[in-house]
């Protein structure tokens, strides 16, 4: 029976003949094979179904092929040739077309499904575009259509998927430049920040080593001279210098630039000539002309100044600069100085170098006041000393001199009684001790009132002058007479500076 056979794998078939045809089957040719199968002949054609990697096997009794032709047999037996060639003819037809139905049966059930197959690889292996054939209405025509699905399904998301990709490679590709330009300003920042710290220690120490300069040396030249060198470390210059107020000039007393320093020094400006300059800076700001060359306030009145007060050489030397910088030198609210920078970059002073020169101002005007109070310390000490002094003169040699003027008087008296020879003799020795004395006493007198500064202040310069004269006549017996008039609206120093020359004077004469 065959369906005995069924399920049974040809290796493991008990049909020799079967698993005879094993190897033909596995080689995948094709052919025909008589085969007895359960006591029964049979015939087994075989073919190759190469898309699938299988072999199609129809096996037919050879009695139901050969019902037909039994009573063609009986009919026949005469002619037994002739019946069996017209048998193995229908065999043979017969065979041909069980292969061709095997052929176009094959075909028609397993081309689907190697076209299946041929797309799952195709998908698989991330061909997506492939679009599997649907030729058949049947579960595998579905199959194949909702594999076609499958695959639009997969592109719309792959493509989905590449947007994103793409739009992330974007975002991250901003993200890294943004990232890498965080990096460089960071490194900028830090880099600037570094270089901003290095120069304000190099500014610190400068004004630290200028501020010590002050305590080691007293002569205001020296001093202003150390911080206009100093000044440069910080902020570079091509010109500098420091000019202090002498009553209504500015004299130049420190200078670092190009041309003579003798030459620069000799520089005084009076107050008037600077004009609109120098009213502000008196008001304690500062003066920045950014471009000599330009039309402003400032500008013209600076080229038409500075060829006047300054020596040619050094006018030639700094002529080409462009920016100039004065900064005024204050003391208890007064503008006692000022400090004057000029480079050759036209907008070359900044704030941040107004700021630093500022800062050596200031210690410059300390200088000033450092060096004023010096010379007060020392006017302060030779004014007690002369008050020492005086006071020493007028209590023992004035007194002194006043006894023997006293004394020589009342001998004179004395002498009176005596004989007329004996005051003869006497008289004139008398009248020489007598002149003497007066005439110490005098000149005691105006050299005490010397001594006393004060007492210019005190007696006024009519009393000064009036114990000049009367030294000079009890000294050298002559007639002065001195024709004063009433006490001058002087202040203190002018009053001073006449004492001086009328004293001068008077020791010329004689």
């Amino acid at each position: 029976d065959l369906t005995n056979i069924l399920g049974i794998s040809l290796a493991d078939s008990p049909n020799p003949e079967l698993a005879a045809l094993l190897p033909t089957l596995v080689q995948g040719q094709a052919g025909l094979a008589a085969v007895t199968i359960g006591g029964e002949a049979t015939l087994l054609a075989y073919a190759a179904m190469a898309d699938l990697g299988w072999s199609l096997g129809i096996v037919t009794p050879v009695a139901e092929l050969t019902a037909p032709a039994d009573a063609l047999t009986v009919a026949t037996a005469q002619n037994a040739t002739t019946i069996s060639r017209l048998t193995l003819g229908l065999v043979i037809f017969f065979f041909v077309a069980a292969l061709v139905g095997v052929f176009f049966v094959s075909r028609r059930l397993m081309r689907p499904i190697a076209d299946l197959v041929q797309g799952t690889a195709a998908i698989t292996a991330g061909d997506l575009d492939h679009v599997i054939p649907v030729t058949t209405t049947d579960e595998l025509g579905d199959l194949a259509a909702l594999f076609n699905k499958m695959t639009v399904v997969l592109r719309q998301a792959r493509a989905s998927l590449q947007q994103q990709n793409q739009a992330l490679q974007t975002e991250m590709a901003e993200r890294q430049q943004a990232e890498q330009a965080l990096r460089q300003r960071e490194e900028q920042y830090r880099r600037g920040l570094e270089q901003r710290v290095a120069e304000r220690t190099q500014e610190l120490t400068t004004l630290l080593e200028v501020s010590h300069g002050l305590t080691l040396t007293l002569t205001l030249p020296e001093l202003l001279q150390l911080v206009v060198e100093k000044l440069y470390l910080v902020v570079p210059y091509a010109a500098a210098s420091i000019a202090t107020l002498a009553g209504d000039t500015l004299e130049q007393v420190a200078y670092r630039g190009a041309g003579s320093e003798e030459d620069a020094l000799a520089v005084h400006v009076h107050t008037n000539a600077l004009g609109t300059i120098w009213q502000q800076l008196k008001q304690g700001e500062p003066v920045i002309i950014q471009d000599l060359d330009e039309e402003t306030a400032a500008a013209p009145a600076y080229r038409n100044l500075v060829p006047s007060v300054i020596s040619p050489a050094i006018y030639e030397a700094n002529h080409d600069l462009r920016a100039w910088m004065a900064i005024p030198l204050r003391l208890r609210g007064q503008t006692v100085g000022l400090l004057a920078l000029q480079h050759g970059e036209p907008g070359y002073f900044s704030h941040q170098r107004l700021d630093l020169a500022l800062a050596f101002a200031t210690q410059a005007a300390i200088a000033i006041e450092n060096a004023q109070l010096y010379e007060q310390a020392q006017s302060l000490a030779a004014l007690k000393e002369r008050q020492k002094l005086a006071r020493e003169l007028h209590d023992s040699v004035s007194q002194a001199l006043y006894g023997i003027a006293l004394g020589t008087r009342t001998a004179g008296k004395i002498l009176t009684t005596l004989p007329q020879e004996t005051q003869r003799k006497l008289d004139e020795p008398l009248s020489y001790i007598l002149q003497l004395a007066e005439a110490g006493l005098s000149e005691m007198r105006a050299l005490i009132f010397e001594l006393r500064p004060e007492s210019l202040a005190t007696e006024g310069l009519v009393v000064a002058l009036e114990k000049q004269t009367a030294a000079l006549r009890a000294r050298y017996q002559l007639d002065v007479r001195a024709d004063l008039g009433a006490e001058p609206d002087l202040p203190l120093p002018a009053k001073e500076v006449l004492y001086r020359v009328a004293q001068e004077a008077l020791h010329n004469i004689v």
